[in-house]
């Protein structure tokens, strides 16, 4: 499907079909990287930093101050696999313990979560199983309405969407929180590399910064009737160097979701951002519950005084 075997479905028993890969990218390396070249240049290479990550650092990343680790929900099954990992290993330098979950089989979001991290993937050849889990669906859709940061990547902004119609003409209800429908095509939609401004302030950016990524996708969206004012895209992104640019991507409150994959390592600051905003939204949470608690004592005094 779409040309792609991800690592997670590469069927490597039988036939030495691992050893097959390995032995034919060993050729591949061989007979198209300069070796010496490249071992000259790592050699040339300064001293990194004890403990420091791509793109950054961990020391420099650090936990978010006094806040301690963030719960950090992420969509990862067969459906969501799209990540750079060394991403992930920044997120966590930054303070976010990597939560887990699956939209397939999952029915109820991990629980205690001040965030969600929905990547890309093949939410379209799961459409039906993931359309039938309405119970999660509407747990994130719930949990998008209360403010809690969700960022969402290309397979992940599809499962916001209203709905995803597959290839084969057939609409599934998805999480609805993107006022648009996500729509399957034989050719491709978006394909290399992007600069994007952001359109207005988001979880990542704030209005006017540039940031680079990827696109990959044969899925394009139809949006719903505008509001007189037109929805809130997420960027202006250039498909081309010198070109104006096209609104794209969906941004409101505390969800930002676009087809742009990034990758946080060559803007720490994307991730400390993101684990920022889930400690603010786990800090008013807690305010918020707190402040239930002393309403509810008070009340309980002023009855117990009645009597």
């Amino acid at each position: 499907h779409l040309g792609l075997v991800p690592a997670a479905e590469a069927d490597d028993s039988g036939e030495g079909r691992a050893a097959w890969v390995v032995d034919r990218l060993a050729r591949l390396v061989a007979e198209g990287v300069d070796l010496e070249a490249a071992l000259a240049l790592a050699a040339s290479a300064p001293d990194l930093e004890p403990g420091t990550v791509a793109g950054g650092g961990a020391a420099a990343a650090g936990a978010p101050p006094g806040g301690g680790r963030v719960r950090l929900g992420l969509a990862l099954d067969a459906a969501f696999q799209f990540y750079y990992q060394d991403a992930l290993d920044l997120l966590a330098a930054c303070g976010a313990e990597l939560v887990p979950f699956s939209p397939l089989r999952d029915r109820h979001l991990p629980p205690g979560l001040d965030g969600l991290f929905l990547g890309g993937g093949f939410p379209e050849v799961f459409a039906a199983r993931l359309a039938a889990n309405a119970g999660l669906l509407a747990e994130i859709r719930a949990a998008a309405a209360g403010g809690m940061p969700v960022y969402a990547e290309c397979g992940g902004l599809m499962l916001l969407c209203r709905s995803l119609v597959d290839l084969d003409g057939r609409e599934h209800r998805l999480a609805g929180v993107v006022p648009a429908r996500a729509v399957m095509g034989r050719r491709l939609a978006g394909f290399g590399y992007r600069e994007a401004t952001a359109a207005r302030d988001t979880l990542l950016l704030r209005a006017g910064e540039r940031v680079r990524g990827h696109e990959f996708h044969y899925a394009a969206l139809e949006w719903d009737e505008p509001p007189a004012g037109g929805w809130p895209h997420a960027y202006v992104l250039r498909r081309a160097p010198g070109e104006a640019g096209a609104p794209e991507g969906w941004a409101r409150g505390s969800v930002l979701a676009s087809f742009l994959h990034l990758h946080f390592c060559a803007r720490p600051e994307l991730a400390r951002r993101l684990v920022a905003r889930c400690l603010a939204y786990r800090e008013a949470r807690a305010g918020r519950s707190a402040a239930r608690d002393g309403v509810l004592l008070r009340s309980r005094a002023s009855s117990s005084e009645g009597r």
